[in-house]
């Protein structure tokens, strides 16, 4: 998990991972979701 703090010092961009997804968030001036997903490995 990584977040950074804005200008003003508000920590509203977020990133989680983990292996098979990425979440970005951002809070200003409103909230932004992008979402990637990896498919399932085949076996």
């Amino acid at each position: 998990m990584t977040f950074f703090k804005n200008q003003d010092g508000v920590r509203d961009v977020w990133h989680f991972e983990d292996p098979s997804r990425v979440w970005f968030f951002r809070g200003a001036p409103h909230v932004h979701c992008w979402a990637h997903i990896r498919p399932p490995q085949a076996a």
